[in-house]
Protein backbone atom coordinates (compact mmCIF):
# COMPACT_ATOMS: atom_id res chain seq x y z
CA UNK A 1 0.00 0.00 0.00
CA UNK A 2 1.26 3.44 -0.92
CA UNK A 3 -0.01 6.85 0.10
CA UNK A 4 0.04 9.54 -2.51
CA UNK A 5 -0.13 13.25 -1.78
CA UNK A 6 -0.93 15.19 -4.92
CA UNK A 7 1.52 18.07 -5.43
CA UNK A 8 -1.18 20.57 -6.35
CA UNK A 9 -3.03 22.35 -3.58
CA UNK A 10 -6.25 21.75 -5.50
CA UNK A 11 -6.32 18.27 -3.96
CA UNK A 12 -7.07 18.32 -0.28
CA UNK A 13 -7.15 14.57 0.20
CA UNK A 14 -4.48 11.94 0.45
CA UNK A 15 -5.36 8.79 -1.42
CA UNK A 16 -4.12 5.48 -0.12
CA UNK A 17 -3.84 3.17 -3.09
CA UNK A 18 -3.36 -0.53 -2.84
CA UNK A 19 -1.52 -1.24 -6.09
CA UNK A 20 -1.43 -5.01 -5.67
CA UNK A 21 -5.15 -5.71 -5.26
CA UNK A 22 -7.52 -5.12 -2.40
CA UNK A 23 -9.39 -1.94 -1.62
CA UNK A 24 -8.11 1.57 -2.07
CA UNK A 25 -9.41 4.36 0.08
CA UNK A 26 -9.27 8.08 0.49
CA UNK A 27 -7.94 9.41 3.76
CA UNK A 28 -8.64 13.00 4.73
CA UNK A 29 -5.60 14.61 6.42
CA UNK A 30 -7.80 17.04 8.36
CA UNK A 31 -11.31 16.09 9.45
CA UNK A 32 -14.00 17.39 7.13
CA UNK A 33 -16.83 18.38 9.40
CA UNK A 34 -15.14 16.25 12.07
CA UNK A 35 -15.76 13.05 10.09
CA UNK A 36 -13.10 10.66 8.84
CA UNK A 37 -14.01 9.65 5.29
CA UNK A 38 -13.11 6.33 3.72
CA UNK A 39 -14.01 5.70 0.07
CA UNK A 40 -13.48 2.84 -2.30
CA UNK A 41 -12.25 3.28 -5.87
CA UNK A 42 -15.73 3.39 -7.41
CA UNK A 43 -16.82 6.19 -5.12
CA UNK A 44 -13.64 8.07 -6.04
CA UNK A 45 -14.48 7.51 -9.71
CA UNK A 46 -17.81 9.30 -9.30
CA UNK A 47 -16.91 11.94 -6.73
CA UNK A 48 -13.52 13.08 -7.98
CA UNK A 49 -12.82 11.67 -11.45
CA UNK A 50 -10.28 14.39 -12.25
CA UNK A 51 -7.93 13.50 -9.40
CA UNK A 52 -8.40 9.81 -10.15
CA UNK A 53 -7.33 10.55 -13.74
CA UNK A 54 -4.20 12.28 -12.42
CA UNK A 55 -3.32 9.18 -10.41
CA UNK A 56 -4.13 6.81 -13.27
CA UNK A 57 -1.90 8.80 -15.63
CA UNK A 58 0.95 8.61 -13.10
CA UNK A 59 0.38 4.88 -12.70
CA UNK A 60 0.30 4.44 -16.51
CA UNK A 61 3.67 6.22 -16.79
CA UNK A 62 5.17 4.13 -13.99
CA UNK A 63 3.71 0.91 -15.41
CA UNK A 64 5.08 1.71 -18.86
CA UNK A 65 8.57 2.23 -17.44
CA UNK A 66 8.31 -0.95 -15.40
CA UNK A 67 7.10 -3.05 -18.34
CA UNK A 68 9.80 -1.62 -20.62
CA UNK A 69 12.30 -2.73 -17.98
CA UNK A 70 10.76 -6.21 -17.98
CA UNK A 71 11.08 -6.35 -21.76
CA UNK A 72 14.72 -5.20 -21.56
CA UNK A 73 15.32 -7.94 -18.99
CA UNK A 74 14.08 -10.60 -21.40
CA UNK A 75 10.30 -10.94 -20.94
CA UNK A 76 8.62 -12.72 -23.85
CA UNK A 77 5.25 -11.05 -23.32
CA UNK A 78 3.65 -8.56 -20.92
CA UNK A 79 0.14 -8.39 -19.53
CA UNK A 80 -1.63 -5.21 -18.50
CA UNK A 81 -3.89 -6.41 -15.71
CA UNK A 82 -6.85 -4.40 -14.38
CA UNK A 83 -8.73 -5.93 -11.47
CA UNK A 84 -11.03 -2.93 -10.94
CA UNK A 85 -12.25 -2.00 -14.46
CA UNK A 86 -15.25 -4.33 -14.27
CA UNK A 87 -16.88 -2.25 -11.54
CA UNK A 88 -17.33 0.74 -13.85
CA UNK A 89 -20.05 1.57 -16.32
CA UNK A 90 -19.07 1.76 -19.99
CA UNK A 91 -18.18 5.47 -20.26
CA UNK A 92 -16.03 5.33 -17.12
CA UNK A 93 -14.46 2.02 -18.08
CA UNK A 94 -13.38 3.51 -21.41
CA UNK A 95 -12.00 6.70 -19.84
CA UNK A 96 -10.55 5.42 -16.57
CA UNK A 97 -9.52 1.85 -17.36
CA UNK A 98 -9.12 1.16 -21.06
CA UNK A 99 -7.60 4.56 -21.87
CA UNK A 100 -4.78 4.17 -19.28
CA UNK A 101 -4.13 0.63 -20.55
CA UNK A 102 -3.92 1.96 -24.11
CA UNK A 103 -1.43 4.61 -22.91
CA UNK A 104 0.74 1.87 -21.41
CA UNK A 105 0.48 -0.22 -24.55
CA UNK A 106 1.33 2.80 -26.74
CA UNK A 107 4.42 3.45 -24.62
CA UNK A 108 5.50 -0.14 -25.15
CA UNK A 109 4.67 -0.06 -28.88
CA UNK A 110 6.71 3.14 -29.36
CA UNK A 111 9.86 1.21 -28.43
CA UNK A 112 8.84 -2.36 -29.35
CA UNK A 113 6.20 -2.21 -32.13
CA UNK A 114 5.65 -5.96 -32.41
CA UNK A 115 6.06 -6.99 -28.79
CA UNK A 116 3.19 -9.20 -27.49
CA UNK A 117 0.89 -7.35 -25.09
CA UNK A 118 -2.09 -8.97 -23.37
CA UNK A 119 -4.88 -6.85 -21.87
CA UNK A 120 -7.05 -8.13 -19.03
CA UNK A 121 -9.96 -6.59 -17.18
CA UNK A 122 -11.56 -8.63 -14.41
CA UNK A 123 -15.31 -8.82 -15.09
CA UNK A 124 -14.73 -6.92 -18.33
CA UNK A 125 -16.16 -9.34 -20.89
CA UNK A 126 -18.73 -6.75 -22.02
CA UNK A 127 -15.80 -4.67 -23.35
CA UNK A 128 -13.84 -7.41 -25.13
CA UNK A 129 -14.62 -5.92 -28.56
CA UNK A 130 -13.31 -2.50 -27.49
CA UNK A 131 -10.24 -4.10 -25.92
CA UNK A 132 -9.53 -6.08 -29.09
CA UNK A 133 -9.52 -2.86 -31.16
CA UNK A 134 -6.61 -1.40 -29.15
CA UNK A 135 -3.92 -3.27 -31.06
CA UNK A 136 -3.12 -5.72 -28.28
CA UNK A 137 -2.01 -9.19 -29.32
CA UNK A 138 -4.03 -11.06 -26.70
CA UNK A 139 -6.88 -10.77 -24.24
CA UNK A 140 -7.04 -12.39 -20.85
CA UNK A 141 -10.43 -13.84 -20.00
CA UNK A 142 -11.87 -14.25 -16.55
CA UNK A 143 -14.24 -17.11 -15.76
CA UNK A 144 -17.44 -15.10 -16.42
CA UNK A 145 -17.54 -15.57 -20.20
CA UNK A 146 -17.67 -18.64 -22.39
CA UNK A 147 -14.57 -18.88 -24.57
CA UNK A 148 -16.60 -19.45 -27.74
CA UNK A 149 -18.65 -16.33 -26.98
CA UNK A 150 -15.44 -14.35 -26.45
CA UNK A 151 -14.04 -15.66 -29.74
CA UNK A 152 -17.20 -14.58 -31.58
CA UNK A 153 -16.80 -11.06 -30.13
CA UNK A 154 -13.12 -10.58 -31.06
CA UNK A 155 -12.57 -12.75 -34.12
CA UNK A 156 -9.57 -14.93 -34.89
CA UNK A 157 -6.83 -12.28 -35.11
CA UNK A 158 -6.24 -12.03 -31.37
CA UNK A 159 -5.10 -14.63 -28.84
CA UNK A 160 -7.30 -15.54 -25.89
CA UNK A 161 -5.90 -16.85 -22.62
CA UNK A 162 -7.17 -17.65 -19.17
CA UNK A 163 -10.79 -18.44 -18.34
CA UNK A 164 -10.19 -20.63 -15.28
CA UNK A 165 -12.01 -19.55 -12.13
CA UNK A 166 -9.24 -18.98 -9.55
CA UNK A 167 -11.43 -20.60 -6.89
CA UNK A 168 -11.09 -23.83 -8.88
CA UNK A 169 -7.63 -24.12 -7.33
CA UNK A 170 -9.35 -25.14 -4.09
CA UNK A 171 -10.78 -28.21 -5.81
CA UNK A 172 -9.20 -31.64 -5.80
CA UNK A 173 -6.28 -31.99 -8.25
CA UNK A 174 -8.27 -34.28 -10.58
CA UNK A 175 -11.10 -31.71 -10.80
CA UNK A 176 -8.59 -28.92 -11.54
CA UNK A 177 -7.09 -31.07 -14.30
CA UNK A 178 -10.51 -31.85 -15.81
CA UNK A 179 -11.51 -28.17 -15.83
CA UNK A 180 -8.20 -27.12 -17.36
CA UNK A 181 -8.54 -29.71 -20.12
CA UNK A 182 -12.13 -28.58 -20.77
CA UNK A 183 -10.97 -24.97 -21.20
CA UNK A 184 -8.09 -25.97 -23.49
CA UNK A 185 -10.44 -28.00 -25.69
CA UNK A 186 -12.75 -25.01 -26.06
CA UNK A 187 -9.87 -22.96 -27.48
Amino acid sequence: TESMQFPSSQFSQVYEVNVSGGRSRMVTPMPMEAISISKDGKTWLYQDPESLSVLLNKLAEASTSYLLGQIAAGADCVMIFDTWGGIADTPRYLSHSLDPMVKIMSGIRSKHPNFPVILFTKQGSQWLSAMAKTGCTGLGLDWTIDIQQARSLVGNKIALQGNLDPMMLYARPDVIEQETIRIIRQH
